[in-house]
């Protein structure tokens, strides 16, 4: 990489890559309304896993890839991409629902459910100075391990979701627990990261981590959409079973359960059912971000096993 500066960009690895991430979460955001048995998503994930194949080989065999993969050859760096993997695409996509739970589920309004997530910006800028001071003195192992925490716990408290919760204290505990726990990790993890390869490819290193944080995220949200329009749809199908709809009424009702939240019902219902239905699908979608919250929770928790591996394998590249 002795010319890294006049490298010809990797136009055929960008448009691979591009079309495997499209694809993939194209089929997962579709295989929640049409289902895994639709010959679209099983095109789409075809489609996905041989651009993969193809991204893949063309990066070991052209001269400048876009992703060198000798480059996750190296332990301490392929453990800290995990890492990265695990913890944002848990955290970022969980907190993608935030607004559409304090919207559509709590009632609150778009300005109120947009503010939302501020503490967790703040404590971000307000923790990166400190903890950069306290790793060269606690080493990151501590913050790897506490922030993950942190972030889990906020995130678990909030699957607890019920639907006559505030912001002040209830919801706000749990974002509170997020906010803290990013402030304290993502400054160490980042820096480790990219400090992995050498300074001689940090801009690569730093490039390949934020492009899998990402990913991460753009893959979370496809696969907890999927998880969210599941448990939506098995809560309301057992409340149509109870009330009994019209036939016609329940497919309508089905064929229309990826709105989530916005559903509507059919005109033909008369207003005792549409009352009940309406609190069912108030339930069903908070129901659905708890489980979405719950997987990214387990996620980030999962990126906590990584951090002693990770260090194992920083002292075997050091004694390369």
């Amino acid at each position: 990489y002795e010319n890294r500066h006049t490298r010809p960009i990797d136009w055929f690895g960008a448009c691979l890559s591009i079309i495997t991430l499209g694809a993939l979460v194209f089929g997962l955001l579709e295989a929640s309304r049409r289902g895994f048995s639709s010959v679209l998503v099983q095109l789409s994930f075809l489609a996905g896993g041989v651009s993969l194949v193809v991204f893949i080989f063309s990066q070991r065999v052209i001269t400048y890839p876009m992703l060198p993969l000798q480059m996750l050859s190296r332990n301490r760096f392929m453990a800290l991409s995990v890492m990265t993997l695990l913890l944002f695409g848990g955290f970022q996509s969980g907190l993608y629902f935030l607004p559409f739970l304090m919207a559509q589920g709590l009632g609150y309004s778009a300005l109120e459910s947009g503010a939302a997530g501020l503490p967790i910006a703040l404590c971000v800028i307000a923790f990166s100075r400190l903890v950069g001071k306290k790793v060269d003195q606690l080493g990151p192992r501590v913050f790897l391990i506490a922030g993950p925490l942190c972030i889990a716990a906020g995130l678990a408290w909030l699957s607890r979701i019920e639907p006559h919760w505030h912001y002040f204290p209830e919801v706000g505990i749990g974002i509170l627990a997020i906010a803290v726990g990013t402030g304290l990790v993502v400054t160490p993890l980042t820096a480790l990261a990219v400090a992995a390869l050498g300074p001689q490819n940090s801009g690569l290193a730093s490039g390949i981590n934020n492009s899998i944080s990402r990913v991460g995220m753009l893959i979370g949200i496809a696969v907890m959409v999927v998880v969210l329009t599941g448990v939506f749809r098995s809560t309301l199908i057992d409340t149509m079973a109870m009330s009994e709809l019209p036939a016609a009424s329940r497919q309508a009702i089905l064929e229309n359960v990826a709105q989530l939240a916005e559903l509507k019902w059919p005109q033909d219902l008369d207003s005792d059912r549409v009352a009940l239905l309406s609190v069912a699908r108030t339930v069903a979608f908070l129901q659905g971000i708890g489980q979405v919250m719950l997987l990214a929770a387990t996620m980030v928790m999962c990126s906590v096993f990584l951090v002693p591996w990770a260090s194992l394998r920083a002292r075997e590249d050091q004694s390369r």
